[in-house]
C-alpha cells in the first residue's frame, strides 16, 4: 500500500494502521511539502511487523502525535523507518497504556526508533529495527518510557538527527535504552541540545548483554536525570556515551 501527498499544509487523524505501516506486508506514505499536523491511536506513522513500514517527510515544520505504536517502532521479522528531511518538527508519543505496575501515572510510548521482541523465559521472539531518522531543523521529542533509541529483546532501535538544537524529553527507558540482548542508539551530530529523564535508565545504559551508544557529536549540551548516570553497563550489558 502506497499513499503520497505532493504538496500542501495537511491534516492527517487516523486509527491504526496507516501512514507507512507494513503488517505482514509493505506500508509506504510520503509528503512532499508543507507543514503538516499527523494524529494517530497507534501502530502508524512508520511502524512495521513481519513487513516493512514506511514514512517519509520531505520539508516543512511538522507535529507527529501517536498514544502508542509509531513513529519509527517494529516488532517481530519488522523494519520501520519514519524519516523527516528537514524542518522544525514536534514528535509526541505516549499517554494512552499505562506503565503499570511500575508506575501509576506514566504510559507505555514504543516510539520513535523502538525495536521490541516479545520476551518469555523459554526464548519468546526476536525483535525488529524501528528508526527515526531527522535530516534538519531544531526540533522536540517528547515521549515517555521505551521511545528515543530504545530496544527490548532482541531488537534494534535508533534515532539520528543530522542537524538543529533539539530537546529530548522522557521519562523511563529512553534516550539509547538496550533492555536484554539488545541494542539501541541515538546520534545527534549538531546543535545545542538538551537530553532530559525524569526517572532514570537513560543516556546510553545497557543491560543484561544490551549495547546502548548515545553520541552528540558538537554542540553546547545538558544532560538531566533524576536516577540515571551517562554510560551504565549491567549485568553483563555495555554503555557508551560519547560527547565530542
Amino acid at each position: 500500500g502506497i499513499a503520497r501527498d505532493e504538496g500542501g499544509d495537511d491534516v492527517y487523524r487516523t486509527g491504526a494502521l496507516s501512514l507507512g505501516c507494513g503488517l505482514a506486508g509493505v506500508g509506504v506514505f510520503s509528503d512532499a511539502h508543507g507543514s503538516d499536523l499527523y494524529q494517530s491511536k497507534a501502530m502508524s506513522q512508520g511502524l512495521a511487523a513481519f513487513g516493512i513500514g514506511l514514512m517519509i517527510d520531505a520539508k516543512g515544520d511538522d507535529f507527529y502525535d501517536i498514544p502508542l505504536y509509531g513513529q519509527g517502532m517494529a516488532r517481530t521479522q519488522g523494519v520501520a523507518a519514519l524519516i523527516d528531511r528537514s524542518g522544525r518538527d514536534i514528535y509526541r508519543a505516549g499517554g494512552s497504556a499505562l506503565n503499570s505496575p511500575l508506575f501509576i501515572d506514566v504510559h507505555y510510548s514504543f516510539a520513535q526508533g523502538m525495536g521490541m521482541g516479545f520476551r518469555e523465559d523459554t526464548g519468546g521472539t526476536s525483535g525488529g529495527v524501528g528508526l527515526l531518522l531527522d535530516g534538519g531543523g531544531g526540533d522536540a521529542y517528547l515521549a515517555e518510557t521505551y521511545a528515543q533509541a530504545a530496544s527490548y529483546w532482541f531488537g534494534l532501535g535508533m534515532l539520528w538527527d543530522r542537524d538543529g538544537h533539539d530537546s529530548y524529553n522522557a521519562y523511563h527507558y529512553a534516550q539509547s535504552s538496550a533492555m536484554h540482548l539488545t541494542a539501541a542508539y541515538l546520534f545527534d551530530l549538531t546543535g545545542d541540545d538538551a537530553y532530559s529523564m525524569k526517572f532514570g535508565a537513560g543516556h546510553a545504559i545497557g543491560h543484561d548483554y544490551g549495547v546502548a551508544v548515545l553520541l552528540d557529536r558538537a554542540g553546547n549540551d545538558v544532560y538531566a536525570a533524576r536516577d540515571s548516570n551517562p554510560s551504565t553497563g549491567n549485568a553483563n550489558g555495555l554503555g557508551l556515551f560519547v560527547d565530542a
